[in-house]
């Protein structure tokens, strides 16, 4: 009876993960776009288990505030919450700079090099039109210092926090010149770790990190149905 056991909550286990790694993915790949509608019983139609594991990806992504309870309408996909945005933006820039001290001494040619190979794949991303492609290279570029120092647990984070800083990020892909200057801000940051200019690498960081405060506007006005906040007269 124990072993039975067992093996059914590691049934139930892998299925809500399973469950919650595929919305979570669609979520902040856009698939599925703010303000959709979704219920309990249709993803579980979709994905082929039963509502149980449903609704614990539901409530773990409630708390990753990536689903709202909607009165009258269900549960639907969190609109994009500036407020949010700028809190997760916080995280990932603290802690990015912070560790620019520890990575830029050591990085070596390899991971130099290993940085310009990731940057010409963004180009090549961008040029041929596959933006999500371009954010997960863009993701990979920025992890790629944490990995070199050690700093896991900051990764992780950063990973973990960011699902409405992640979707907007996506959205400036689809706007070509947004992409293409963040690219060219990456190959100045490489040029900064190959001097060995710390301070340099580490004000370009930040400024990198806050251009969304520039471009606010201008995605407010292009996709005002993705967003919590509304422009104001």
């Amino acid at each position: 009876m124990a072993e039975i056991l067992r093996q059914y909550m590691v049934k139930v286990d892998s299925a809500q993960e399973k469950v919650y790694r595929t919305l979570r993915d669609e979520i902040l790949s856009m698939e599925l776009k703010p303000g959709t509608i979704i219920s309990t019983q249709e993803i579980a139609g979709l994905l082929g288990v039963s509502r149980t594991p449903v609704r614990e990806a539901f409530i773990r992504l409630q708390g990753e505030n990536l689903l709202d309870v909607a009165p009258q309408k269900g549960t639907m996909v969190a609109l994009i919450d500036l407020e949010r945005v700028y809190q997760e933006r916080f995280i990932r820039e603290a802690l990015e700079v912070e560790n620019l001290h520890r990575f830029v001494p050591i990085a070596s040619e390899q991971t130099i090099a290993s940085l310009r190979d990731n940057i010409r794949l963004q180009k090549d991303a961008m040029q041929n039109g596959r933006c999500l492609e371009y954010k997960e290279l863009d993701d990979q570029f920025h992890q790629q210092a944490f990995e070199t120092t050690h700093e896991e647990l900051s990764a992780d984070i950063v990973r973990q926090v960011n699902g409405h800083y992640d979707r907007i990020r996506l959205i400036t892909a689809w706007e070509g010149n947004i992409a293409f200057n963040a690219i060219e801000e990456h190959v100045r940051l490489v040029d900064c770790v190959e001097r060995r200019d710390v301070e340099g690498a580490r004000q370009l960081l930040r400024s990198h990190l806050q251009q969304l405060w520039v471009q606010e506007r201008l995605l407010l006005e292009r996709y005002p149905d993705f967003f919590k906040q509304k422009l104001s007269d």
